[in-house]
């Protein structure tokens, strides 16, 4: 039984790590979602073609840089799981554990339609990976509000990861696009849209139909043999137990005299056994993923400034 759960998970790993995961990968920022502006900026999810693959919900993670609306890089891909050494927080204290923080957040964030969990939980993974955005929300664009909801949403993010005992493996599903620098295609007045790179994003991955296909029958192929492991098991202890009992009987020594024997032979009762499986019970923890959303303060009025947009 053991060697039976182990295999199902290895299977299981595989169907995981069998998304597409390689060193570069071409991407396109095609909107900015559903456009949403909160404090002079865009709040995700927006849509881009990743790897081919059109109207993928993408993530930012990265507030220091910008991207825009058509522009086209190469990117590096990694996963939560197992970080790229050039990620874009991969310096700061604790990054490991901040990208874990980030998506956890990333998930709850494409599972809610609430516009302003959205907009917090937005807020909530740039605050998590870069500390700047509390100057930002703090001088920049005064909104104690947004920062406090961000941080608590970072605060439930940190309790579940605990409480659940989550740890990197569980988001491997996660994946992180780095931009290769140098790699933009857009340009701005005859030239490149901004001096840096464009930004880094997360994207939320599950296993290809394909792949959930080859788990399920990976699974009953492993049972499957479990199964014919313990009947042949079976049938060879019995065949054993026969060839013992014959070789008892062959070596026992008749009697030169025999004894008469009774009519009736003695009736001999065996004492069946009750076999019934014993039941383990299973706890099945109704933990939610997400939590309620975070107090907010009062928002500022509307923003004045308009996301960039290239010419």
């Amino acid at each position: 039984m053991t060697k039976t759960l182990g295999g199902m998970a290895i299977l299981f790993g595989m169907a995981i790590t069998a998304l597409p995961l390689r060193a570069d990968t071409a991407m396109t920022l095609t909107s900015a979602g559903a456009g949403t502006v909160l404090d002079g900026v865009y709040t995700s999810p927006y849509t881009g073609t990743v790897g081919g693959v059109a109207n993928t919900a993408v993530i930012c993670d990265d507030f220091a840089d910008d991207s825009y609306v058509g522009e086209s890089w190469s990117a590096t891909v990694s996963s939560v799981a197992s970080l790229a050494g050039n990620v874009k927080w991969g310096s700061e204290t604790n990054a490991q554990q901040n990208y874990e923080i980030a998506a956890w957040l990333a998930e709850d964030l494409l599972s809610t339609s609430n516009k302003t969990a959205t907009e917090d939980i937005s807020f909530a993974i740039w605050l998590s990976l870069d500390p700047g955005v509390a100057s930002y929300l703090t001088s920049t664009y005064s909104d104690p509000g947004t920062l406090a909801a961000a941080q608590g949403w970072i605060a439930a993010a940190q309790n579940a990861i605990t409480a659940q005992n989550l740890t990197a493996a569980d988001f491997a599903n996660v994946l992180v696009y780095t931009p290769v620098a140098g790699t933009a295609t857009i340009s701005c007045n005859s030239g490149r849209c901004a001096a840096n790179s464009p930004q880094e994003f997360l994207v939320v991955r599950t296993p290809e139909p394909g792949s959930l296909v080859l788990l399920l029958c990976g699974i009953l192929a492993v049972t499957g043999f479990a199964k014919r492991s313990r009947i042949a098991t079976a049938a060879a202890g019995a065949s054993a137990a026969v060839r013992l009992a014959t070789a008892g009987r062959a070596a026992r020594p008749r009697s030169k005299y025999s004894a008469k024997r009774s009519a009736t032979p003695a009736k001999t009762r065996h004492s069946a056994r009750s076999r019934r499986p014993t039941k383990i019970p299973r706890s099945l923890a109704a933990a939610t993923r997400t939590p309620a959303a975070p107090s907010r303060g009062s928002r500022p009025a509307a923003p004045d400034r308009a996301a960039e947009t290239p010419d």
